[in-house]
């Protein structure tokens, strides 16, 4: 066997072995006794187990994640007294039973040749006991005899013909039962049995190495993983999976698209459906999946395995017919002996069939037998207790999730129960994008970006680089200044400088950058102790002198005479700015207008320039998108320095903009300023608070714009991950930043502000920098899934000198766009109306527990509660303008129950419905004659596109200034309205009379 240490041979494993059986047995340990395994994956861990069973024991496998409580819970419901780890573990594990002998595997030493022996059991004795979660609340322990296990193990080799040239990544931990397989299927047929490193056991990155460095060639997992494997390659990236020839897949729903897209990578690969129960020892039947029709609703579940059966019953035992539903049973040679210390649970679930005298187990999930060319095969249909009702209705979640994967965009999916919601019980489901070819970057963008970049005549470049140099010469000789003038630095190291100046904590940083640019100035120098030499202090005069060349430098210049002004009060007030007595916002907001920041991050000549090319590369983007409405989220909006550009610059264009600041102050004010853009919303947020709690959902945003903000957040890859999460396929991320980190004149004044945040809590801790250079910007967005695809100004440009740039970052665009509406309609063609999923999340990938499968624990946790159905508007949506907004807005607030309705309010996210659309209809007619043609699904398929008071008002004050003339809409020769385009087939949408469901015709 292989793991991170490295191989292990048959002889050293079982000289090992031998000796963890001696050792228990020396401590009375035997026949009928169950021992813990206690371990990360590794050679210890296989140690452990095979020591066990020679030693005539069981082995009781318990993750090393647990918590303390459960895991004593176990062993006590257990009635272990001894129990097996790793060294590193034992003090790891937290709080031990006093009754249980811990025993570290690693401390033995091998078993010499004439000491090796065991210990003889029954074939029908304990081999192991795998604890489950409970119905009750409390886990149950399955009880697995050794003929049992071995019957299952033999199968399968034999089956699959798994041999000495086998290679088996063991990816299962050991508490789940596919490792059984994974152990003794390896061992039992001499094959090597590789395992990854406990810590990067969920990376699939690990797992292609694993599989390319050592020719694996069984692949066992479930059906996550290998998605996971699959989404982690590029499109045609398989060639490190070349060594694989068969992939067994069980424990969770195959999505029917993922066999061909593992083949598409490894051609060959021989696929294999596995199903049964941890009561079944491992597996008890089995589907080879060759071709895949995409019709399918899932992948069979398929035949017994040998000395198995499988029986479709109904509640008296009575075998169903093909085609009808009933319970399935497990019967034969894999049955489980039972549950742990519970008899009263065990005579429920086990019992004995009447006619045929075999043991069965009572799984609680459904099935039937397929009629026709596939007859005796069975198909899984879930279990009995996820059947749900949804208005009156009987749902099989199954059915639903068969029809969401069957969809050619969607990697994979789930779909669960919403009871938190003002209707009662919805479906709600979560998406993951299918991998699909990146389309390359559009050259428009960086075109559009450049030309809105003017760039400057050599005469006017040369100044600027001129002004900067002196900027940053009188920014230096203000920080000497003021530190000869408090007598400091002489002989101190840094810190005693801060506590000299009496810089409250979160100036230190900042001091200590003062100081290191003094050194790169040579007007300081610093010893190997750290202490430091008297600074070099200005000339006499020289401050003033360069205030004043620096002043007429700026009128020539145009660059920004607020900012300079802002400047030279900073530095005139450096000392009080230290200690923290004079208020740095006392300078950056003296009046009302936010003077100097709007100086610093709208108006001097470099920013300006950068948010033009900004709003040009995100206008291009509007125009070009083949999604409507792209929706723009502005993160940090501040003053609304790059708002100011990019909001005339989309104006007229099919977009959604949402502004967003984490302070009140300047969500009001940008409200206030960009008035007359009524498209324009508004939305305190702060992306290091996760933003589902404010309303903000993954893939809700096609681009996202940050202007000169992202630096001042404590957590930079915090904040990338999430402004990932919350982009859509091929989304983009906008930024302007500085890029430069050794810019005295930001050390005097505005990193004042910034160190307001907090010390940085990512990789510039500890180097005390600032502002992530291009290329420190570009890892950080790799590292978060980005792709650089744009810089301006590059560098050389003269605009470059102050150290400012736009950049453009793509990500996701090797994934499938994923559109509510597209995958609505796709699921209403497949199922009645009161199955397809209400709510909708699309993540970048579903959450899985710690054995792969979907963790539908977590997707419960992702859904919104009734505060979190949008973006908090602070001061609500806006108000009806008109008569007709007034009126639509109280029909809205009568039909959904609410107290108010804002023109902006989404009628969907309300909880309004298709129903209510009807409904909303027939009111319309009765209140406004001149409506009485207005049709429901025309109305739908507007609020589909615009659900807003405004959108609907809109379209019907385009109806009240149609032409007398026009065409009526009771003219209509067909009765058909196609809701999904032209075309042969047309989708008709027929209410029952009850009003409670849809049919879909074709």
């Amino acid at each position: 066997m292989i793991d991170a240490a490295g191989p292990t041979t048959y002889g050293d494993l079982a000289a090992r072995a031998h000796a963890v059986a001696a050792e228990l047995r020396s401590r009375g340990a035997g026949p009928g006794d169950l021992v813990a395994v206690v371990m990360d994956k590794g050679v210890e861990q296989v140690t452990g187990v095979l020591g066990v069973l020679l030693a005539g024991a069981a082995y009781l496998p318990v993750e090393t994640n647990q918590p303390p409580a459960r895991r004593n819970t176990i062993l006590a419901d257990a009635g272990v007294r001894h129990a097996l780890t790793q060294s590193w573990l034992a003090d790891a594990l937290g709080e031990w039973p006093a009754d249980i002998g811990l025993l570290a595997v690693d401390t033995l030493p091998p078993a010499t040749a004439g000491s090796a022996g065991g210990t003889a059991v029954d074939p029908g004795e304990l081999a192991y006991v795998i604890y489950t979660s409970g119905s009750t609340g409390t886990p149950k322990g399955v009880m697995i005899s050794h003929q049992a296990a071995l019957n299952t193990v033999a199968d399968i080799n034999t089956r699959f013909g798994v041999g000495p040239d086998d290679r088996v990544l063991g990816l299962a931990a050991l508490g789940f039962d596919l490792s059984v397989y994974d152990v003794f299927g390896a061992l039992a047929a001499g094959a090597t049995l590789v395992l990854p490193d406990p810590a990067r056991r969920g990376d699939p990155s690990h797992w292609a190495e694993l599989v390319g460095a050592h020719g694996v060639t069984v692949w066992n997992s479930v059906p996550g993983q290998l998605q996971m494997l699959h989404d982690h390659l590029p499109p045609g990236g398989g060639s490190e999976l070349g060594s694989l020839r068969l992939a067994m897949l069980s424990g969770d729903w195959i999505p029917v698209t993922l066999p061909d897209q593992v083949r598409a990578l490894v051609p060959g690969l021989e696929v294999i459906s596995l199903g049964g129960a941890t009561e079944g020892a491992i597996w008890s039947i089995h589907y080879p999946v060759g071709g895949v029709d995409p019709a399918w609703p899932s992948i069979p579940y398929g035949w017994p395995l040998t000395n198995q059966t499988l029986r479709v019953l109904d509640h008296r035992l009575r075998p169903r017919p093909d085609w009808v539903v009933g319970e399935l049973y497990i019967g034969g040679t894999g049955v489980a002996l039972g549950y742990r210390g519970d008899p009263d649970r065990t005579a429920e679930r086990f019992g004995v069939h009447p006619e045929t005298g075999e043991r069965i187990y009572r799984t609680g999930d459904l099935g039937r037998h397929l009629g026709g060319d596939r007859g005796g095969v069975i198909e899984f249909l879930g279990r009995e207790d996820t059947q749900v009702k949804i208005r009156g209705y009987r749902i099989e979640l199954a059915e639903v999730e068969a029809a969401l994967h069957s969809h050619p965009a969607v990697a994979t999916g789930a779909v669960l129960v919403d009871s938190d919601t003002f209707s009662g019980h919805r479906l709600a489901a979560f998406v993951q994008p299918a991998r699909v070819d990146a389309v390359p970057a559009d050259p428009a963008l960086a075109a559009a970006a450049a030309a809105a970049l003017d760039p400057l005549p050599a005469d006017r470049a040369g100044r600027l680089a001129g002004f900067v140099t002196a900027m940053d010469e009188v920014a230096l000789l203000a920080m000497a200044g003021a530190l000869h003038d408090a007598g400091l630095p002489a002989g101190r190291t840094a810190e005693e400088v801060c506590s000299a100046l009496g810089a409250p904590p979160r100036h230190h940083r900042l001091v200590r950058r003062w100081l290191r640019a003094l050194v790169r100035a040579g007007r300081l120098t610093v010893g190997a102790d750290g202490r430091h030499t008297a600074v070099v202090p200005p000339e006499p005069g020289q401050v003033e002198r360069m205030w004043a060349d620096l002043a007429a430098a700026e009128r020539e210049l145009g660059w920004s005479a607020d900012l300079l002004d802002h400047l030279r009060t900073c530095t005139e007030q450096l000392p009080g700015l230290l200690d923290g007595s004079v208020p740095v916002a006392g300078l950056l907001f003296p009046g009302a207008p936010a003077d100097a920041v709007r100086a610093a991050y709208r108006d001097n000549l470099v920013v300006r320039g950068l948010n033009r090319a900004a709003a040009a590369a995100v206008a291009t983007l509007a125009r070009s998108s083949p999604h409507r409405p792209m929706r723009v989220l502005e993160i940090a909006g501040g003053v609304g320095g790059a708002t100011a550009e990019l909001v005339p610059a989309l104006a007229g264009l099919d977009v959604e903009y949402l502004f967003t600041d984490p302070s009140m102050f300047f969500v009001t004010e940008a409200r206030e300023r960009f008035a007359d853009h009524r498209w324009v919303r508004y939305a305190r947020f702060d992306p290091l608070t996760d933003p589902r709690s404010q309303g903000l959902f993954p893939h809700s945003a096609d681009v996202v714009v940050a202007g000169n903000a992202l630096h001042r957040y404590t957590d930079l890859p915090l904040v990338l991950r999430r402004i990932s999460e919350l982009l859509t396929s091929d989304g983009r991320l906008v930024v302007v930043e500085q890029v430069r980190d050794d810019n005295p004149a930001l050390m005097v004044s505005t990193e004042f502000m910034e160190a307001l945040a907090g010390d940085p809590v990512d990789d510039r801790r500890d180097t005390d920098v600032a502002f992530p250079d291009v290329d420190g910007w570009t890892r950080l967005a790799t590292d978060a899934g980005g792709a650089r695809e744009l810089v301006l100004p590059a560098d050389g440009d003269p605009l470059a000198v102050l150290g400012q740039r736009l950049l453009v970052t793509r990500f996701k665009a090797d994934r499938a766009r994923l559109q509510t509406g597209e995958l609505i309609r796709h699921m209403a063609q497949r199922l009645p109306e009161y199955m397809v999923p209400a709510h909708w999340q699309v993540l970048d990938g579903l959450p899985l527990s710690s054995n792969g499968k979907v963790d539908r624990v977590a997707l419960q946790r992702l859904l919104p509660s009734e505060s979190e159905a949008g973006p908090a508007d602070p001061a609500g949506s806006a108000a009806p303008r008109d008569e007709r907004e007034h009126e639509l807005a109280a029909l809205w607030a009568e039909l959904l129950g609410l107290e108010r309705v804002g023109r902006d309010d989404d009628f969907f996210a309300l909880g309004g419905d298709s129903l209510l659309v009807a409904r909303l209809v027939g009111r319309l007619r009765e209140s406004v004659p001149a409506l009485v043609e207005l049709e429901w699904d025309v109305v739908l398929r507007h609020l589909l596109h615009r659900p807003t008071v405004a959108g609907l008002a809109s379209y019907l004050r385009g109806l009240d200034e149609a032409p007398a003339d026009a065409p009526a809409t009771a003219a209509r020769r067909s009765p058909v309205v196609e809701l999904n385009g032209t075309g042969e087939t047309a989708t008709v949408l027929v209410h029952a009379a009850s009003a409670r469901s849809c049919r879909i015709a074709r």
